[in-house]
């Protein structure tokens, strides 16, 4: 099962969740939240604030695990099918994962968001990951106050050294997966 190779975050950054990607939209195991009646809550990664950019297209709208977030974007918003969202919330007893959070036109706009409200006061210390999905973890970028723990961790290989997060003329952030830094 792919796991985040860091136990704690201020901000994880997904760019698209799914029926594809996980039964639950985003794996609970991978964000370390669950909601579930009954269930033990997850106890790690602890993970400050979620924003998740945009839902698969496979998914065809059904939004489940929107409500793990608390940041998204407007785009994601209008492709919400509420029935399917409607109907797996309600079925898999966890009516919170169809709960649609605050959402912005630009991703500039809903990472400023959360870093404002992660508890985090100088930018410079921020603990931030950006992973495409929860399913595929192979690459990730991870802000320079994770840079140490990486290079601690055997299981990791540094493929870049520290850069700013790449916008789009439209505040949007932009990545291919693998990021072209790969070889």
């Amino acid at each position: 099962m792919p796991r985040l190779p860091f136990k704690q975050m201020d901000v994880l950054v997904v760019d698209e969740i799914g029926k594809n990607i996980s039964g639950a939209g985003m794996d609970p195991n991978v964000t370390g939240r669950l909601f579930f009646i009954g269930s033990p809550p997850l106890k790690e990664p602890k993970i400050t604030r979620i924003f998740v950019r945009d839902l698969t297209p496979e998914t065809e709208g059904n939004a489940i695990g929107i409500g793990f977030a608390e940041y998204t974007t407007k785009r994601l918003v209008k492709k919400i099918d509420p029935v399917p969202t409607m109907i797996n919330s309600i079925t898999g007893m966890g009516p919170e994962c169809g709960r649609v959070p605050i959402a912005f036109e630009q991703d500039r706009e809903a990472l400023q968001a959360a870093f404002d409200n992660s508890g985090v006061l100088d930018s410079k210390d921020l603990r931030l990951v950006w992973v495409k999905n929860t399913l595929e973890l192979e690459y990730l970028w991870a802000s320079e106050p994770m840079l140490k723990e990486a290079k601690a961790n055997p299981s990791l290989e540094v493929v870049s050294g520290p850069q700013e997060i790449p916008y789009d003329k439209n505040g949007n952030m932009v990545v291919e997966w693998p990021p072209r830094w790969v070889d």
